[in-house]
């Protein structure tokens, strides 16, 4: 799990909404939909051009949607034929160990060392018995107001895990 929490640690999307309950609402337990980073981003996502990515958790099912410019696309898993899921997080440690040594030089070490400190992401991930994944990568996002903790991830996994042994148990 580390090597995918690296992998996409640094492409995190920004999160423009985070919801999750143990009680459905309209048929959903969890929906997390995230946008490609950065203000050039967040202004094409005001105009509706913007690359989203939907992780959305039914009772029977988890809906996995991505889209960018040049198209879409969806995966759909059925709660029993989920094998592995996971949660996690990352943190850019590069720009702590940069700053440290930039500290002594009119402090700009700062900025490298605030940067670790601001920029954690979160990893949700379900595996499929044929090896499929769905992962998504988030952050806090400043623009959207949406903020999410470790805590957070855990208790959407905690609810899939929970929905997965229903599922294999006929219930």
């Amino acid at each position: 799990m580390h090597s995918i929490a690296a992998i996409l640690g640094p492409s995190a999307l920004a999160t423009k909404e985070f919801w999750y309950s143990t009680t459905p609402e309209d048929g959903k337990y969890v929906r997390i939909v995230g946008r490609k980073s950065g203000l050039v981003d967040f202004f094409l996502s005001l105009i509706g051009i913007d690359s989203t990515t939907i992780f959305e958790v039914y009772r029977d099912h988890i809906l996995f949607q991505t889209s960018n410019l040049s198209g879409s696309t969806t995966m759909m898993i059925p709660m029993s034929s989920v094998s592995n899921t996971a949660s996690g997080f990352f943190k850019p440690f590069i720009y702590f160990v940069i700053g440290i040594p930039l500290l002594p030089v009119f402090g700009l070490g700062l900025i490298p060392i605030i940067y670790y400190f601001l920029h954690k992401s979160l990893m949700i991930s379900v595996t499929s018995h044929s090896a499929d994944l769905a992962a998504i990568a988030f952050k806090r996002s400043v623009i959207e107001g949406v903020k999410v903790e470790q805590g957070h991830a855990h208790k959407v996994v905690k609810i899939i895990n929970k929905l997965v042994l229903m599922a294999h148990n006929g219930g």
